[in-house]
């Protein structure tokens, strides 16, 4: 009798093992809190011309691979050079478990060097991070976001997925920027007004014929609102609101 009751334990252990193996991968549950992300970066380095020198970089090599079960069409890096942020948008068909590595060329206009570095000698700093995703489907994966946001989530009735939806600063400064990503579908064509003149500073990050990154600064106390539109007229909002001083 304890014989079968062990065996029967044992099998009931062995079903629930995998489940609970599987509800613990945060790589496979996009909706989690932004803290970890479906995408690794494996290397991070410059790449240089004649000289190894700073005013000599001729642009930067990642190599990245989708540790989630979608498969993702847009990947956003933060790169930080010497201490200076840029970002790097990389469109294409990136599967499941498939290891990439791309160059990111500054002749093709795919990544902006920081005007500080014309300033330096030798070979800087270099750190890359995943800053958003996007996965067939719409779901998108941004970091730190308080949630990951599906194309059929309630209250997103615009095709425009922007996240976050609401930029809150709680002090005036510039340290204390941060970024804007909306996203649709290819051709869409996004483009950006707001009525923040005197509360934020808001300039194009990157962009492409299907998404839009802006770095929003605050300067004044405040309320205004980001206004998205893509070319068949359909809008998305960002509400900016700056407190302190």
């Amino acid at each position: 009798m304890k014989k079968c009751t062990f065996l029967a334990i044992a099998m009931i252990a062995a079903l629930l093992l995998p489940m609970a193996a599987r509800a613990a991968d945060p790589t496979l549950n996009l909706s989690t809190s932004g803290r970890y992300s479906p995408i690794t970066v494996s290397t991070c380095s410059l790449m240089f011309g004649a000289t190894n020198l700073a005013s000599q970089i001729k642009g930067v090599q990642i190599s990245f691979t989708n540790e989630s079960a979608l498969v993702a069409d847009l990947v956003v890096f933060r790169v930080k050079i010497n201490g200076a942020e840029s970002l790097i948008r990389d469109v294409g068909t990136f599967s499941p478990g498939v290891a990439i590595v791309h160059d990111y060329r500054t002749a093709q206009g795919q990544f902006v060097l920081p005007s500080v570095l014309s300033q330096l000698f030798g070979r800087p700093s270099i750190t890359c991070d995943v800053d958003s995703a996007r996965f067939v489907g719409g779901k998108i994966w941004t970091r730190g976001a308080a949630q990951a946001m599906n194309s059929t989530d309630a209250g997103s009735a615009s095709p425009i997925q922007v996240l976050p939806r609401v930029l809150n600063f709680e002090n005036i400064n510039p340290n204390a920027a941060r970024d804007v990503l909306a996203v649709e579908g290819p051709g869409a064509q996004l483009s950006m007004s707001a009525n923040c003149g005197q509360i934020a500073k808001i300039v194009i990050s990157s962009q492409s014929d299907r998404d839009l990154s802006l770095r929003v600064t605050p300067i004044g106390p405040g309320g205004c609102t980001i206004t998205i539109t893509d070319a068949a007229g359909n809008i998305a909002t960002v509400p900016v609101n700056v407190s302190g001083s």
